[in-house]
């Protein structure tokens, strides 16, 4: 990408990894950098490619004469995989050209409930007690939640707009359910996209903007729940959506611009 984009050679590039959360640290520490007046704009890129696990997983299941319905639970949430990938471009106010500003973020996390969801040693397959999974990081969330109302200065019925990290139906309505909030100010994609992993959110914003749910002046909550159980949430104040400058995410049009006090980012 950076040799696509003919970026200086100066550029900081580097990885960043948090499971289903990695593109919303990435947006943290670039927004953090350009706080801090070390850089003017950054990209964060993300791609996540489920088509491995989801065979290995239909593999796997077909040559284990062994199956119960109990057994086969654990891997139920690695069929729910799809593939997607998202950019988001942060930059200093004075570069922006929409005016939306990223106003807040919270991390919490609660660690006793890792083993919830995990890889086997280096292969490509994955298990995971959803049932508990979500109870726990529904939990986790209420807690993060909390954390990031107060921080953002926002109550639960000021947030105009939510876009969350895909998982299922059931968690969506436990979380909105638990959180006091309206399911009808959530956009969702994991009827079309399944469970995107890191790409899931920042997709499904990108996808909103694009279908016109965001107005000027809208408050909006970028809630992301992970496991780990990792939680980060974003509060996002919206001016407008940038569709004339032209980008592309996951083979959508899509335009946004978000921004910190001094910063700025368009997915």
């Amino acid at each position: 990408m950076h040799r696509a984009l003919e970026l200086p050679d100066d550029a900081l590039i580097y990885d960043v990894s948090n499971a289903c959360l990695g593109l919303l640290t990435g947006m943290i520490q670039v927004a953090n950098m350009i706080e801090l007046g070390q850089i003017r704009a950054g990209v964060v890129v993300g791609t996540e490619c489920g088509r491995e696990l989801v065979e290995n997983t239909i593999e796997r299941l077909n040559h284990d004469l062994s199956l119960t319905r109990r057994s086969i639970k654990d891997s139920i949430a690695s069929l729910t995989i799809g593939s997607a990938s998202a950019a988001i471009v942060l930059c200093d106010e004075e570069l922006s050209r929409a005016g939306n500003r990223l106003s807040s973020a919270v991390v919490y996390c609660d660690t006793s409930h890792h083993e919830l969801c995990r890889s086997r040693g280096l292969e490509t397959v994955m298990d995971t007690d959803s049932e508990a999974l979500m109870r726990q990081g529904v939990a986790t969330g209420v807690a993060t939640f909390q954390r990031f109302l107060a921080v953002a200065g926002w109550e639960p019925g000021q947030i105009d707009r939510t876009f969350c990290h895909q998982v299922g139906v059931a968690h969506r309505k436990l979380l909105f359910d638990s959180l006091g909030l309206d399911p009808d100010i959530d956009f969702t994609t994991l009827e079309t996209l399944g469970n995107t992993g890191a790409a899931a959110l920042p997709v499904t914003m990108a996808l909103g903007i694009e279908a016109g749910r965001l107005r000027r002046g809208d408050h909006v909550a970028m809630l992301g729940i992970g496991s780990g159980i990792n939680c980060q949430m974003l509060g996002v104040e919206w001016q407008q959506a940038t569709a004339d400058l032209g980008l592309r995410i996951a083979g959508y049009s899509c335009d946004s611009a978000i921004r910190n006090p001094k910063s700025e980012i368009n997915p």
